[in-house]
């Protein structure tokens, strides 16, 4: 087994009583790769993104975490760069 470090890039954030049930909404963290959190932006259907930077104080409603490695993080920032 290889440790190998990720980055969280966004959440899946469900408001309701059950999953049946409910609300989603996607919170797309930005920042550096080599922040552990960035700021984000809050999705809402119909709606533009709203900027924020309390993703802790949703962290109760994650229902699905994406991540991403770092090494593949900066394998796609240094191909933006060229």
């Amino acid at each position: 087994i290889q440790w190998r470090p990720y980055r969280l890039t966004a959440a899946i954030l469900h408001f309701g009583d059950s999953p049946l049930s409910g609300h989603y909404r996607a919170a797309i963290l930005r920042g550096s790769s080599d922040e552990m959190l960035g700021s984000f932006h809050l999705t809402d259907d119909g709606r533009s993104a709203e900027y924020s930077e309390q993703l802790h104080t949703l962290c109760t409603k994650c229902y699905l975490l994406i991540l991403v490695s770092r090494d593949r993080l900066r394998q796609l920032r240094d191909e933006g760069a060229h």
